[in-house]
């Protein structure tokens, strides 16, 4: 109700016919037909993807085998988000801050009420830490200690005062991070792209795109597809 993602989405859903909790199985580009879990089935007339490359490739029912393996050749990193609230203001006015060194968990911190003074009670912070993994360099097993790590690595910094001082602490498991522009990228989606165009198939955001791309990208390619079919209408 203050701002912030939530209420911008919702504004963008307005009037529109959505299918929550909706999970894909199978798509058919040449009969342009989608089977959801559960036995929930669409036909569509233009199909608009946000879903991750090596999701939609692995639904795809007519996808030729090479296409399948440039899709699993794609890589991205993971995360866990580590959500601390503490009883205190935040120590920085900055809206967030990277961590280089290769000794901390750690890889980026955001002060959330920097973000918006919504964001949190008043004389508290909220920081949620990213901690960065990948094929190449797994993540942590013990998140109970993530957690432990990533207080004492803020406490530190000079972040936050001290363990007493938190309210709480929670990990979350974000499995889509930043896309990895490795050697095998470029030829990779080339590959998945030249087989989408010629299904006619849209993509839209970081993933459908498989670039780096902010929120006001996705949401600006979002607006520009849409514009489309306005227009054409």
């Amino acid at each position: 109700s203050r701002g912030g993602f939530l209420p911008f989405a919702r504004n963008l859903g307005d009037g529109a016919r959505i299918e929550y909790g909706k999970t894909l199985e199978k798509v058919n580009f040449a009969k342009r037909r989608m089977l959801f879990a559960g036995g929930f089935q669409a036909d569509y007339e233009t199909l608009v993807s946000t879903l991750p490359l090596p999701v939609l490739i692995r639904c795809a029912e007519d996808a030729p085998d090479k296409v399948r393996e440039a899709a699993e050749q794609l890589r991205t990193t993971q995360l866990y988000l580590v959500d601390i609230a503490a009883r205190h203001p935040a120590k920085l006015k900055h809206h967030w801050v990277y961590i280089y060194d290769e000794d901390k968990l750690g890889t980026r911190v955001t002060m959330m009420e920097n973000l918006s003074p919504h964001n949190v009670p008043p004389s508290c912070t909220g920081m949620s830490v990213e901690v960065c993994g990948s094929a190449y360099k797994p993540l942590p097993t013990d998140r109970d200690e993530v957690v432990r790590t990533v207080k004492a690595e803020l406490i530190e910094m000079g972040l936050l005062e001290s363990a007493e001082a938190v309210i709480s602490a929670n990990l979350r498991y974000v499995p889509w991070g930043q896309v990895i522009f490795d050697h095998h990228r470029k030829s990779a989606l080339q590959t998945i792209n030249q087989f989408l165009d010629s299904a006619g198939v849209i993509r839209v955001g970081r993933y459908a795109e498989w670039k780096y791309a902010m929120t006001h990208d996705c949401v600006l390619r979002g607006k520009h597809e849409a514009d489309k079919f306005v227009n054409a209408a």
